[in-house]
């Protein structure tokens, strides 16, 4: 019995890796371009900011 994994499952493994890679640190803000949850300090404040609209948009 094989229990490898197949090639698609790795093709997808890294698609999600690169995926999170890329949106690691996101930040929302709101339609004004304002960051949200402005009570907690940014540690980036050059990173990837977005709406959450635009973020659902992604995911779907």
């Amino acid at each position: 019995m094989d229990l490898d994994y197949g090639p698609e499952y790795e093709d997808f493994r890294k698609e999600v890796k690169d995926f999170c890679s890329k949106y690691q640190g996101l930040e929302f803000s709101d339609s004004l371009g304002s960051r949200l949850g402005a009570g907690k300090k940014s540690e980036n404040k050059n990173a990837l900011t977005m709406t959450r609209s635009e973020w659902q948009k992604i995911l779907i």
